[in-house]
């Protein structure tokens, strides 16, 4: 089976990011999620539960365990660039995928996307 061109494969997945943003707001516009559009209108207490279901999806976290960093939890590139797209994704707040070079414990990264969620964004 021939390798599909990473342009081909960008494309595809631009084509599925942007799928699932349509989907978003059509759900959003339905009212059908419990959370509103804008990032900045969300409840602090839904940010941070979303969150940390990303991270613990992402990083495997077990239970009790809030005081393991990133690195603790065997965190690589690949897991940083899942877990800033799907903050961004799902909650649409962007997040710089360096923080989490950082090796920051779930705490303080729930504290870095709240932060960015009430940043106006320029």
């Amino acid at each position: 089976m021939p390798e599909t061109p990473a342009s081909e494969r960008n494309l595809k997945d631009d084509r599925a990011r942007e799928g699932r943003r349509q989907l978003v707001a059509v759900v959003f516009a339905k009212g059908a999620w419990p959370m509103v559009e804008q990032a900045g209108d969300l409840d602090p207490d839904v940010i941070a539960k979303r969150v940390e279901e990303i991270w613990k999806d992402v990083l495997d976290m077990p239970e009790g365990r809030r005081d393991l960093t990133f690195f603790d939890l065997q965190g690589q590139s690949i897991s940083a660039v899942r877990i800033t797209a799907r903050v961004e994704d799902e909650l649409g707040v962007p997040v710089d995928v360096g923080i989490l070079f950082e090796d920051p414990d779930l705490d303080r990264f729930t504290s870095a996307v709240l932060a960015a969620a009430t940043t106006p964004v320029a």
